[in-house]
């Protein structure tokens, strides 16, 4: 990024690069070349898309000074409602003052920006109307000194350059009301005369669909028209619409792609920024279509080739584009030496966006050497987002410098249970533990562990018993260490623990202990109930396991009682006596009510017939009726 003393190439500077598009439409919109083939649904209308698409894409330095009055009109649409008059310092001193209770604090580094190149040259942008014809984008306030009346008589007579004017004045929608079909129209007919500004204006619409339905194909050849004339702008414009082209096709187009670079290869000879990025992407596109793999890497090759070029020249999207390359891995070979140097030459750029920062400084602090990193929160940050290579010599570097720090054996442990290393993430608990005297967390964690690869397919089941065993022991201990006083916390607690430790004797076949974890669950969920009935399917759940286990000991009076509880208690939260009655229809609307109902009854039929109470199985059988429901 230029040093802020030089206002000029500051204006120009590029933004919140995503892709390597650049305004070059007057005044009226923050208009783009043409989309690339990642940007070809984008929604250009409206004034907020317009400030965002201003923020993300390229100030290209071929258009002139006067894209400083472009943005300024940008902003005071979003703060203010519509562009003011003045000249531009004034403007930038009201919206200094302005944005923040406008509620656009979004706005500040855009403001700022614009401020600063304007104090420090003040006079490079003072309000003046020029000439549309210009060969930069000095169009931003087109016939300032016209009456719109004369210049739609002189468009209507067929002057190009009018019809150009009044397209201009259409899209804009500040003298006139805003019309984009009016705008084409006008183009349209200024580009039949061969106005190259015009051509690419009403390329422009059809890429983005604007005031017409989008048409690439279209945009594509009024864009191939004006760079014929020597357009800088729509011959990048021209390239990425043929990449567009491509992109929408399901097996690609590889001519599209083809005529694009060979476009784009007297730019390129100049080095222009955007045309050597615009190349490095279609080489990218040219990869994905080829099927061999020689093929491929040529290509992958020839996109590194260009963008280099270009971030060799401080074009901010390529370094980001580089550096991400280089980080990952994916079509270059990795990197970090080289990822370091791209992502600190991006940062180095002060108007980026946010996000892209803080991608690309976390991605910075993963490329620094570990001999270089002492700090625990960055070491650990890293850590967390490192791949099953990178996570060794981490593990090893905050080991040497926090020996007995057990937060540090956690984390190591549950960064190789990851890599399916569940031995070395016990060890590395084991550790914690005996750091902190079986603190209940570590505890519990160990506990966790030994309960998922005891319970994972791949485990031999001789193995898994052992760790299952195991778990239960631990799941025991902590429940032992918590406070015996009731409380949501405890009590939420030792549920959860009872829950997965009765899971484990039930694989166990362990079903004296596991009916013991159930009685004091249905305990618990009863207190729970008392104080919130909407608690009452979790209590409701556990009876009926209890029951199940209960009737697998062929203890058919205790499963009955428990099947009853449940059956009363779902007729009494909705008061209705089902024996033999119709349901309402608000009961029957509930989601899961009858079935709340109906597997309980099926239930209690089993018991109940085997216990010989043929009255109630009869009664229950003809509520399952009355329920819609089958016996089974």
């Amino acid at each position: 990024m230029p040093p802020r003393n030089q206002p000029k190439k500051a204006i120009k500077a590029i933004l919140f690069a995503v892709l390597f598009l650049a305004v070059s439409h007057p005044g009226a919109r923050c208009q783009i070349g043409s989309p690339t083939a990642e940007m070809t649904n984008f929604n250009f209308d409206g004034l907020s898309a317009q400030l965002d698409l201003m923020e993300k894409f390229v100030f290209g330095s071929v258009y002139g000074d006067d894209l400083q009055s472009v943005r300024i009109n940008r902003l005071e649409e979003m703060v203010f409602g519509k562009p003011q008059s003045g000249k531009l310092a004034e403007r930038m001193a009201k919206l200094q003052g302005s944005y923040k209770t406008a509620g656009r604090s979004d706005l500040e580094t855009e403001i700022n920006l614009l401020k600063e190149g304007l104090k420090a040259d003040p006079d490079a942008h003072s309000e003046k109307a020029e000439s549309v014809d210009s060969t930069s984008s000095s169009a931003s306030n087109p016939a300032t000194e016209k009456d719109v009346s004369a210049l739609t008589a002189k468009a209507q007579e067929g002057d190009a350059q009018s019809l150009l004017e009044l397209g201009v004045e259409y899209e804009r929608g500040e003298r006139v009301p805003r019309s984009f079909g009016k705008a084409v129209e006008c183009y349209e007919k200024a580009a039949k005369r061969s106005l190259p500004k015009a051509q690419h204006y009403l390329a422009d619409m059809y890429a983005w669909g604007r005031g017409t339905e989008k048409n690439l194909k279209l945009a594509s050849q009024w864009y191939e028209k004006a760079a014929k004339e020597g357009r800088e702008d729509s011959i990048v414009s021209y390239a990425s619409t043929q990449q567009a082209i491509s992109s929408d096709r399901p097996r690609g187009c590889l001519a599209c792609l083809d005529r694009a670079l060979k476009m784009l290869e007297p730019l390129v000879a100049k080095e222009n920024l955007k045309a050597l990025a615009t190349a490095g992407s279609i080489y990218g596109s040219k990869a994905k279509l080829s099927s061999s793999a020689k093929q491929r890497s040529a290509f992958w090759g020839q996109k590194l080739s260009f963008l280099t070029r270009a971030a060799d020249k401080g074009d901010v999207n390529a370094q980001y584009w580089i550096a991400s390359m280089y980080f990952e891995g994916k079509e270059v070979a990795k990197n970090l030496t080289l990822a370091e140097k791209f992502y600190r030459e991006f940062l180095e750029h002060k108007d980026i966006k946010e996000s892209s920062r803080e991608s690309a400084e976390e991605a910075l602090l993963r490329c620094r050497s570990l001999s270089e990193i002492t700090d625990k929160t960055e070491l650990l940050r890293r850590l967390r987002n490192a791949d099953e290579k990178e996570r060794k010599p981490i593990i090893e570097r905050l080991l040497a410098l926090f020996p007995t720090d057990p937060e540090i054996y956690s984390a190591a442990s549950d960064a190789v249970v990851y890599n399916g290393d569940y031995n070395g993430a016990i060890n590395y608990l084991d550790k914690a533990i005996a750091l902190t005297n079986d603190d209940p967390k570590f505890v519990e964690r160990k506990g966790d562990l030994l309960y998922d690869q005891g319970t994972r397919d791949s485990t031999d089941r001789y193995i898994a018993d052992g760790c299952l065993k195991q778990a239960a022991e631990y799941y025991t201990k902590v429940m032992e260490g918590l406070d015996h006083a009731q409380s949501d916390e405890t009590d939420g607690k030792r549920i959860g623990l009872l829950s997965t430790r009765a899971d484990i004797y039930e694989r166990l076949n362990l079903s004296s202990r596991t009916l013991q974890d159930f009685s004091e669950l249905v305990e618990l969920y009863r207190q729970a109930y008392k104080k919130d009935s909407s608690s009452s399917s979790n209590l409701n759940n556990m009876l009926e396991k209890r029951a199940k286990l209960l009737m697998s000991q062929n203890d058919l009076t205790g499963a009955k009682k428990d099947l009853d509880e449940v059956i009363d208690r779902v007729r009494q939260e909705h008061k209705q006596s089902l024996r033999g009655d119709i349901l309402n229809s608000a009961f029957s609307a509930r989601s899961g009510t009858v079935d709340d109902l109906v597997r309980p009854l099926r239930k209690r039929i089993e018991l109940s017939s085997k216990m010989g109470e043929t009255e109630l199985v009869d009664a229950d059988k003809k509520e399952l009726k009355t329920l819609g429901a089958s016996e089974k």
